[in-house]
Formats: structure tokens, sequence, C-alpha cells
């Protein structure tokens, strides 16, 4: 193929009377040789138009450029009034042999279609749109008759979309930003992050930087990285970073829930689905699930429990197996833990804490669900393995916070309701009174709610140390009201239920 190109100087020669500086743009108009160029993003949602909806989505904004390239040199198109011109005084001609293109968006200093730095201002939604890095290449490119280089633009890019919730009473949240790689060199992405000042949303009546505030950011996707901080952010004058980069793919989406609980920063397990959509209603969305769950007494890497180098901590253990308030939710993770194995290593775990125990059950859910929770894993472990297990030396804890009476859970460290089977193994529960103390708190409850029913298995467990004041309450180890506990070399000790004699 014989590229030619038209200057525009040369056509200002014969129109110089009539001023017409709109010569080239008119030629290339009348020129049936001329390429011209129809772009899509090979997904349905571009974040070039990230305020549109339905149809919209598909489309680039007036004013977006591409840029051209092949072996002859390279050229910028701009679309106006819905056909992309091209912005300089060249155009390209259709020849006769194939030729091979490739083009690039957005037309920013620095980018090709193998570089791209990624911008860390992302706070307005063009900021968002010049983040958005695709390229395309079209191979031995021939002229089908209708003169039109057809471009896919493949997204190399990925979205994070975090929410804000259990912001409790006046605090806010502020100076929230997103760790990511920094973009691509030579096609691949590069190895140093930085942090994105992300596109903010406050949902309609709500507070900046409370409950239901949005955190959009686009990102340089790679492998995980569990030093680089993921989350940074102030809450309450203090400055938090939860570390640990997750791994992420480019076109998709990850939607995560973003808490702050003291001076800890948790999230969720993404939401992971393709970037084909704005904020997720939820039933276009495909949970990430995993064969099992990795827990320490701090949480590692991005915390989703994937493997031991991003286990998950003991908040994030909590919401996972606790009954939601929204049955949705509590059913999403019914979805997610049934016939799972949740590790735990070594370490002291709160389960019962500011008067609240776990409650856990499914009563919306189809079928019971099977979970098993084992203990005794060496803190140290990396990836998925599972050899270093001794419970005798390595004590998983899960205990009751001094200062919680578990009131609002029926007085249990666990409450068992409806459509559960759960299997411990390897675990101490540990009350936490002391020789005289008084109290309140049993470790388990066992009572299965208004069908289904509640099914708790201990296996090479020690249950201590709690107590019942309570003269009617049976306990304090066990209370059973309505289910079947099933106990396998299980060691009771100093636990003491009022008029029940005295510590087992």
């Amino acid at each position: 193929m014989k590229i030619t190109k038209l200057i525009l100087a040369a056509y200002l020669l014969t129109s110089m009377a009539a001023c017409d500086t709109d010569k080239n743009i008119a030629m290339y108009g009348e020129d049936s040789g001329a390429i011209r160029i129809e772009a899509a993003i090979n997904t349905a949602f571009t974040r070039s138009n990230p305020g549109a909806a339905g149809d919209q989505q598909k489309q680039f904004n007036e004013g977006d450029e591409i840029q051209l390239s092949c072996e002859d040199g390279y050229l910028s198109y701009v679309l106006s009034e819905g056909k992309w011109i091209p912005t300089d005084n060249y155009y390209l001609r259709w020849g006769v042999e194939p030729v091979t293109y490739s083009a690039f968006y957005p037309v920013v200093s620095g980018a090709s279609t193998a570089n791209f730095t990624l911008p860390t201002n992302q706070q307005r939604l063009e900021n968002l749109a010049k983040a958005d890095y695709m390229t395309c290449t079209v191979e031995n490119a021939t002229d089908d008759g209708s003169r039109i280089l057809r471009l896919g633009m493949n997204r190399k890019m990925a979205k994070v979309i975090m929410t804000l919730a259990d912001v409790g009473g006046q605090g806010k949240v502020q100076g929230v930003k997103i760790g990511s790689y920094q973009g691509y060199t030579n096609g691949e992405v590069v190895s140093g992050t930085s942090l994105i000042s992300p596109f903010i949303t406050v949902p309609e009546g709500g507070k900046a930087g409370q409950n239901g505030c949005t955190y959009t950011a686009i990102v340089a996707p790679g492998k995980a990285g569990t030093t680089a901080t993921f989350v940074s952010l102030n809450y309450l004058g203090e400055d938090l970073v939860l570390p640990g980069i997750p791994e992420l793919k480019p076109a998709k989406c990850y939607e995560f829930t973003l808490k702050v609980e003291g001076s800890i920063i948790s999230i969720s397990e993404p939401i992971v689905s393709p970037w084909d959509s704005g904020t997720l209603p939820g039933g276009d969305a495909e949970e990430l699930q995993l064969a099992a769950y990795y827990v320490k007494e701090q949480p590692a890497g991005n915390a989703t429990g994937m493997d031991w180098d991003n286990a998950m901590g003991v908040d994030a253990l909590r919401n996972l197996l606790q009954t939601n308030g929204n049955s949705d939710i509590s059913n999403a993770n019914a979805v997610k833990l049934d016939g799972k194995k949740i590790y735990v290593a070594a370490g002291s775990y709160e389960m019962a804490k500011e008067n609240s125990g776990v409650k856990i059950e499914y009563s919306g859910y189809s079928k019971q669900v099977e979970i098993t929770i084992e203990g005794g894993y060496d803190p140290s472990s990396t990836g998925t393995d599972l050899t270093k297990r001794d419970i005798g030396k390595y004590t998983t804890a899960l205990v009751r916070n001094t200062d919680s009476n578990a009131s609002a859970t029926t007085d249990g460290m666990f409450c068992l309701g409806n459509q559960i089977n759960i299997t411990f193994e390897g675990c101490t529960f540990d009350g936490q009174y002391g020789q005289g103390e008084k109290g309140n708190v049993n470790g388990f409850y066992v009572a299965a709610g208004q069908s289904g029913n509640a099914i708790l298995q201990l296996k090479n467990c020690v249950v201590k140390n709690f107590n019942r004041e309570s003269a009617s309450d049976a306990g304090p180890a066990i209370k059973i009201t309505k289910g079947n506990v099933f106990l396998e070399r299980v060691e009771l000790v100093n636990n003491r239920a009022a008029n029940r004699g005295e510590p087992s």
C-alpha cells in the first residue's frame, strides 16, 4: 500500500484569497481513497463516557482523540460531530498492499501503543477518561470496499470502586487514595506504584466521607504486591494505610466495601465483573469464589483470604460468618461459605466484643450451609501450604473481649440458628472469666429458629473460662435449645453455671 500525505500548505496556495483554512478537511471528505476510521470499545462501557447510560456507554465523546500509526508514520483523529477527522495537515489513503495499523487512546504526552503513564489525579470525570488507556492492532488491513478502517479498542486498565460503610457518628473519612502500578512501559506493567486520588460520589442525602460514598479509580492491573499501599486515608485525624495491592486483570471491574474500625482499614472480597457497566446494581456481578479461606491474627497482603500471604483478619472473618441484616448479603455469604474450609493460624481472635458474639444463621438459604474451621497453623505459613499444622504447638484462640457480655447474641460467643452445620477442629474457645468473676456468656448457644436445624461439631477443641450467673440458663460452655451437638476429644475447663456445680 502507498500512503499519500496531503499537506495543507499545498492546498492553501489555491485558496488563500478565500481564507479557507479548512481546505484540508474539505479535501479529506472529497477523496474517495481516504481512510475513514470507526472506533468501538470491545466492551459495552467506556470510562471516556463515564456519565452516560444505555447505548451511549458504547460511544466515545465529542472531542476524544485516537492516534493511528503504521510503518509510514502516524496521525491523530478527533471525534467531531460523530465522525473521526484527522487533526493534522495530513491524511491517509488506501493502497493495494495490506498494511498493519495500531492505535491507542487517549492521546496524551508520552503515550503510545506500548507506553502509558497513569494519571494520579482522577477526581474529575474528564480525568477518569484520560486514564482509560486502550490499544488496538489491525493486522494486514485492506479496503473491503467501505473505505473504513475499523478499530476495536481493547482496554488495558482495570476499574476499582470502593463503597464506604460502617462510619459511625459524625466521623468523616478524608483523603482517600487508591494504590496502583504506574502504567505500561514497552507493553509491560511497570513495577513502581503510586497513589490515585479517585473520583468521589456522595449519595443523595449523604455526606462526604460517610456511609455510601464511593471512590472510583482506574488502575494499571498486575500481579499482587503485598507490601505496596492499596488504600490510604485519614480518619479522626489519624493517617491509616492498608497494604497489599491485589492481583487485578485488564477490562475487569472490582467493587469493594471499605470499612474503618478504630485504626484498622479493611476491605471486603471484591465483586468482580467485566467492565461493561457503571456502578454495578449487583445482578450483573459475579462473585469471586475462593476454594478456601485463610486467616491470620493480622491481615496480610490484600486481606482477601485467598492464601496465607493475603490472609484476612479477625474483623473480616466475623463479617464473613455472622448473619447480616440484609438477607441478600447473608445468602451471598452462604454461597461463598457452603462446603468451604477456613484455615486459621495461631493467635488470639476476638469473636465476642462490644456486647455481641457472632450469630450464624441462613434462614433464607436453600440448604444447610456446611462450614469447617481449622485452627493450629503456623503463622509463618505462606501460599496455600497446609503442612505446618500442630494444634499442640500453635494455639488458635477464639476469645471474648473481657468487656463484652455478648447480650446481642443471646449471651453466646457463637449463636447458631437455622441452616448451619459448622465444625471447629483444633481451636480453643476462651471466655476469659477469671476465678470468681461473674458473667453471663456461653461458649455456644445452639438454637435453631423457625425452620431447619443447627448442628455444632467440635473436634480436638478446648472450651474454657465461660461463666453463667443466671440460674435459669443452661451452660456455660454449650447451651442447647434446639439442634444437635457432637463432641470428639473436647476438653472443658473452668466453666461455671449458677446452681450447676463446680467448674468443669
